[in-house]
């Protein structure tokens, strides 16, 4: 009998029969908001008014999401609070559309090229001693974080789609401390103050704590760490044990006492830390592809991790799913199940998102593949 994907990924993450395997990629949210114009029909303008409708009207999108493309997770997105929301409406001028705050009369310019809307790196530095650190890293309860709405859709999510799997998270302590003190500068405080760089990575994760508490009430089934800039092509394995280690160890275990799943991303080279990686004991684990002058093997890490830990496929989401044939998608995906069938454990995935020049028709086709060739019950 077909499980639905909430009973399917529980199952998978637990070590219990399945019938297929499960299907998701990282950052499902990205994916929606590259192709919003393609999977709904809507302009790109509508996708900002997306954000700030009511839960209840918001999440119905979801369904038609994932009628388009059934993954087995599902990301709802972290919203802004109630204030600002019923605060926001949407204007068009000069043939250009605009977040108008009816609180201030500010008028917040809408980037329609929604590929390109996100804004880079922070290389400013806020914080230069600790009087800084607990002025600008302010830590609210997760009570508060409830409070203020942003977990709106997350709840609403849980309630309509009761048989979903509901997959959100946190960044890692070390990248979020370039948002204090600028990521080129994050690398040489890790020699000049390295003192200071730990005073602000507890500060950081006593705020994600609180986050990680508030998703666990908001509905989420697992939670993720994004560990970013703590791979191989960033830090050394000595720099990473000091730096991220003991913060991300202190997250998983925050998630396993509020009984929800931990699942780690490493978006970078990991094959001199997996036994560091796998030793933070999280139910899941998401590694990149083989790319930037690096190698992820993700069969070398199956031998390395065995079935201590459930593993995400890391299909080439270039040079496979986006540019490859059909036989290189069927190829990369049945290389994998055999990884999986092996470890026990596993999620047909890509090891990045999905990418913006990846056409949906393409993106169904590798999880229509993906289902055929992960069945594991006749």
């Amino acid at each position: 009998m077909a499980l639905t994907p909430r009973q399917r990924m529980f199952a998978t993450l637990e070590g219990r029969p399945v019938d297929r395997f499960p299907v998701a990629v990282p950052y499902i949210f990205l994916l929606q908001c590259d192709h919003w114009c393609e999977i709904t029909g809507q302009p790109a303008w509508t996708y900002y008014a997306w954000q700030i409708q009511e839960p209840a009207e918001h999440v119905k999108a979801y369904a038609d999401f994932d009628q388009k493309l059934p993954f087995d997770i599902l990301q709802p997105i972290v919203a802004r609070s109630r204030e600002e929301r019923e605060a926001l409406e949407i204007i068009q001028k000069d043939g250009q559309h605009y977040y108008y705050d009816r609180r201030t009369g500010q008028m917040i310019w809408l980037n329609e090229d929604l590929p390109h809307s996100a804004s880079g790196p922070n290389q400013t530095r806020y914080v230069f001693d600790r009087k800084d650190v607990q002025q600008h890293v302010v830590v609210r309860s997760a009570s508060e974080l409830l409070a203020s709405g942003r977990y709106d859709f997350i709840q609403a999510a849980r309630e309509a789609f009761p048989d979903k799997f509901i997959l959100n998270g946190v960044i890692g302590t070390f990248y979020q401390c370039t948002w204090y003190v600028g990521e080129t500068n994050l690398f040489s405080l890790l020699y000049d103050d390295p003192d200071l760089i730990h005073y602000l990575s507890q500060r950081i994760l006593e705020q994600t704590i609180e986050e990680i508490r508030a998703l666990a009430t908001a509905g989420d089934d697992a939670i993720y760490v994004d560990d970013a800039l703590t791979t191989c092509d960033m830090i050394s394995v000595d720099f990473y044990e000091r730096f991220s280690f003991p913060y991300v160890k202190a997250m998983v275990d925050e998630i396993h006492a509020l009984g929800k799943k931990a699942v780690l991303i490493y978006f970078g080279g990991v094959m001199d830390r997996v036994k560091q990686i796998a030793s933070l004991r999280a139910d899941s684990l998401i590694v990149e592809t083989s790319m930037k002058s690096y190698v992820n093997n993700l069969a070398e890490i199956a031998a390395k991790v065995g079935d201590s830990i459930c593993l995400w496929g890391n299909i080439d989401p270039i040079g496979v799913v986006q540019n490859g044939t059909d036989e290189d998608l069927r190829r990369a995906i049945v290389e994998q199940v055999a990884i999986g069938k092996r470890v026990g454990r596993f999620i047909i995935s890509t090891g990045s998102p999905i990418t913006p020049l990846t056409p949906l028709p393409r993106i169904r086709r590798f999880i229509d593949l993906a289902h055929e060739l992960g069945a594991l019950t006749p």
